[in-house]
């Protein structure tokens, strides 16, 4: 992801990728779980960027954000609201908040985020509210609650400068444990809803036909009884 300088008047506090935050105590369950199996991994890209935008700027809009804490003895990943932002993706029922502006605002260090990495790193989301990136993945898909500690998966990474470095920002997350697990649970979540879904309408198939079986032999018994 290309990371460009620009020249501004305009300041807003930047942040590190593994400073610590504590873990919001709002955490709410919601009444969902998810059954996952095994797992693998992945990586996202579009424009530039200024101080404003509007609401018709931003392509996808959710809200709060949930985490998947896991449990061991029966595989079964529990959905937690972990936060109240509104204008990322709420859970992992919605797609990754990948808003494409004209613009967008700059640090202290006059650096701006770029959407330009969302082509190759599907799980970066961003805020326009707050200025931040998030990791998808690690916000819905991670068992851990470690994550806590990592600002992709909590408080988010707004320190642009720092985005591409090796021991920082984007690279180092999505070389993370933390990172690809996640990914490794998301791909299992995908599996396992397409197998679902393949079930289903086979079964839907399958109760179409015994539907017209049942059919044919009544209209055959009610043509004998007729005669």
């Amino acid at each position: 992801m290309e990371l460009t300088a620009i020249n501004s008047s305009t300041s807003y506090e930047s942040q590190d990728l593994f400073s610590s935050s504590s873990v919001d105590p709002n955490v709410c369950d919601v009444n969902s779980t998810i059954q996952l199996s095994s797992f693998h991994s992945q990586d996202l890209s579009s424009s530039p960027f200024q101080n404003q935008m509007s609401a018709s700027d931003v392509n996808s809009v959710a809200s709060s954000s949930t985490l998947i804490i896991c449990s061991p003895s029966n595989n079964t990943f529990q959905v937690k609201s972990t936060c109240d932002f509104d204008d990322i993706s709420k859970s992992c029922n919605n797609i990754a908040t990948q808003p494409k502006l004209t613009s967008y605002p700059i640090t202290t260090d006059k650096r701006s985020f770029q959407s330009s990495g969302y082509k190759e790193r599907p799980w970066l989301e961003y805020s326009v509210k707050n200025n931040m990136a998030y990791c998808y993945y690690c916000r819905h898909f991670s068992c851990k609650r470690s994550n806590n500690h990592d600002a992709f998966a909590r408080t988010g990474f707004n320190n642009w400068k720092r985005a591409l470095e090796a021991t920082g920002g984007l690279l180092k997350h999505s070389q993370s444990k933390l990172h690809v697990t996640s990914t490794k649970n998301y791909e299992s979540y995908v599996l396992r809803r397409q197998s679902n879904s393949n079930v289903m309408n086979k079964l839907d198939a399958g109760r179409v036909i015994h539907i017209r079986k049942n059919r044919d032999r009544l209209i055959k018994i009610c043509s004998t009884i007729h005669f």
